[in-house]
């Protein structure tokens, strides 16, 4: 049994053990006078036990509340240890960092460090003054802190145009709120660290197709165009089959390692197959993309092995294509992979 399986194991036992755990919480609240809405802890019930990866389970649950409150707007943002992130919300896409950064809002801020909700509201026609709430005519807002086991994870935030919207919500409701959602997102978590230990590539440390099938489509479909760089390993089976292997490794780890110190941490870097990366860069453009990429083509050819005297250099060719929201990722990846066939010259990049 290798390393890997026996982590994955491990965590899909801890993973269980969770679940179990989410259940008889949400099953004790589902018994008391005072609770969640019994809908919202049945679709707590339902996401958890859906087979489905951990972005669309937040996205569920994010409707979930939304539909319950019928609030005009919902969103939950996770803290990943450095800052925080927008998993889901139904707010519009430019006034996303500000919902990222409301956790800095002196309104809120304090909220965090005690670990308690806030409901905030006007009683006339003044709209609430944290940023994105003028323009967005918010009256009411309601503000969760989620922790579990004095973790901080993050914060679900509800908006409103319509003053006193969410008075009717009791402070018992907010602490069960606050408390399953706490156990159902480290849950979360948990699951999140089994997908990227089973669609990391072992060899680069970039990650492998199931990861471009699930989370990566979502991340790229957050963006109006993202910038998808197919890199071709053109003579690394000449290479292998020259001089040996361990050559051809170890400049392939060379240019794995260039690759994640050229590109931003946003970047998604995919092994596509055993002689292609696959880059995402979400929100560029071809053309935006392409100096970054004269840049990263300059450090590949300045990487080289040894054998014997004979340096040995792997020779690349660059395709970048602008992606659009609405179309195919799969198809489109397969055609600019396709294209190599009609590239003659070696450490270009070609706009497709």
């Amino acid at each position: 049994m290798t390393t890997l399986t026996i982590i994955v194991t491990i965590l899909l036992i801890i993973s269980i053990i969770l679940i179990i755990c989410l259940y008889q919480k949400l099953n004790h609240y589902k018994n008391t006078k005072v609770s969640m809405p019994n809908e919202l802890l049945q679709k707590l019930f339902d996401i958890m036990g859906d087979k489905i990866a951990t972005d669309e389970k937040i996205e569920k649950l994010n409707k979930a509340i939304l539909n319950t409150y019928e609030s005009k707007y919902s969103s939950i943002v996770l803290f990943d240890g450095n800052k925080n992130n927008v998993k889901a919300s139904n707010v519009e896409n430019t006034f996303l960092p500000s919902i990222a950064n409301i956790a800095n809002d002196y309104i809120f801020k304090s909220n965090i460090h005690r670990n308690t909700a806030k409901y905030i509201t006007v009683d006339n026609e003044d709209t609430l003054l944290y940023t994105s709430a003028i323009e967005r005519k918010i009256r009411s807002t309601l503000f969760i802190p989620i922790y579990h086991n004095n973790s901080y994870l993050g914060y679900i935030l509800l908006e409103d145009d319509n003053a006193n919207k969410f008075e009717h919500i009791s402070t018992l409701e907010m602490d069960h709120l606050k408390t399953n959602i706490g156990v159902f997102l480290e849950n979360i978590n948990y699951q999140s660290t089994i997908e990227i230990a089973e669609s990391v590539d072992k060899q680069t440390g970039f990650f492998n197709n199931m990861y471009l099938y699930s989370n990566a489509r979502n991340v790229l479909n957050e963006y109006d165009n993202s910038a998808i760089v197919l890199v071709y390993l053109k003579n690394l089976p000449d290479i292998n089959e020259k001089y040996n292997r361990n050559i051809g490794n170890a400049l392939l780890i060379k240019l794995a390692n260039v690759t994640k110190e050229v590109f931003p941490k946003q970047t998604i870097l995919i092994r596509y197959s055993g002689l292609r990366f696959l880059i995402l860069i979400p929100g560029y453009t071809a053309e935006k993309s392409h100096s970054v990429l004269e840049r990263l083509l300059s450090r590949y050819k300045s990487e080289f092995e040894f054998f014997g005297d004979e340096k040995v250099v792997l020779d690349t060719q660059i395709v970048v294509h602008t992606f659009r929201r609405q179309n195919n990722i799969e198809s489109e990846v397969q055609r600019m992979s396709s294209g190599f066939d009609r590239i003659k010259d070696v450490n270009v990049i070609k706009i497709v």
